[in-house]
């Protein structure tokens, strides 16, 4: 089973999720990602499920949230928006 890790900590949506999508397309069958933020957690857990991928998630001891994304052979590929995965910043 090919794995890859992605540590997405500090970068703004929707890069987590373009990181992501990446490693699936490249043939990745378990994904697991780091985030820092609970908008790029729940973005990435919202597209991985979208293309019918199994998630699991937990939050690590230094904060940062951890998604392992396990690629479901015969899933169905929905059609990609990065925007609809766009998030808000504070000012």
């Amino acid at each position: 089973m090919r794995h890859a890790t992605l540590d997405c900590s500090g970068l703004p949506c929707p890069q987590p999720i373009l990181r992501t999508r990446e490693a699936l397309e490249q043939g990745a069958q378990r994904v697991t990602v780091l985030v820092d933020n609970e908008a790029s957690l729940s973005n990435v857990l919202r597209f991985a499920r979208s293309q019918g991928h199994q998630t699991k998630s937990k939050t690590l001891s230094d904060g940062r949230s951890s998604i392992t994304i396990t690629a479901i052979a015969d899933a169905s590929q929905q059609p990609f928006d990065a925007e609809a995965y766009a998030c808000e910043t504070a000012p």
